[in-house]
């Protein structure tokens, strides 16, 4: 039987609707990665610790200024602190997530989603890194960012660089 930890915090507003996290849960748990992993290039997150519930340019803007009344509001999730690793042309490192009241959010503001692969928490990923290190993965990177293509179609190019 996986033992589950449990954790609470409170919905906060950021470019979206997240769930607040204590920095140091990242750290505990890139202290282990760093013990038993390969870290070269690995970093914290670029948005700092926090899990995503609802972002715009997945639910859209109308479901984001909805999601607003949220904010400040606590909030309970669970965790086994297994850590999962993935990555297609960087690697990633977190630990998923199980949280009612995200759920309940996403149900009262009518929002289904067909690809979702679960609540997470981001421990670490080389993606920084990678793209820092190439310059073409950099320009990539910025083209990306003004829209010039979209997330997945900016995967498959950054999958033919490495």
């Amino acid at each position: 039987m996986t033992t589950m930890f449990k954790y609470s915090s409170h919905f906060y507003f950021d470019n979206g609707l997240k769930i607040k996290v204590d920095f140091d849960l990242l750290r505990y748990y890139m202290w282990h990665l760093y013990r038993n992993v390969d870290s070269i290039g690995l970093n914290y997150p670029k948005h700092k610790a926090h899990i995503s519930v609802i972002l715009p340019r997945i639910h859209g803007k109308e479901a984001v200024e909805k999601s607003k009344k949220y904010a400040g509001q606590p909030v309970e999730l669970c965790y086994n602190g297994d850590i999962k690793q993935g990555g297609s042309w960087f690697k990633n490192y977190w630990l998923p997530v199980d949280c009612e009241q995200a759920e309940q959010v996403k149900k009262e503001l009518n929002i289904t989603e067909n690809n979702f692969l679960g609540y997470h928490l981001t421990i670490a990923s080389t993606k920084a890194f990678v793209v820092e290190q190439n310059p073409k993965a950099r320009e990539l990177s910025e083209r990306m960012n003004k829209g010039e293509f979209t997330i997945d179609e900016f995967r498959d190019k950054m999958k033919e660089l490495t």
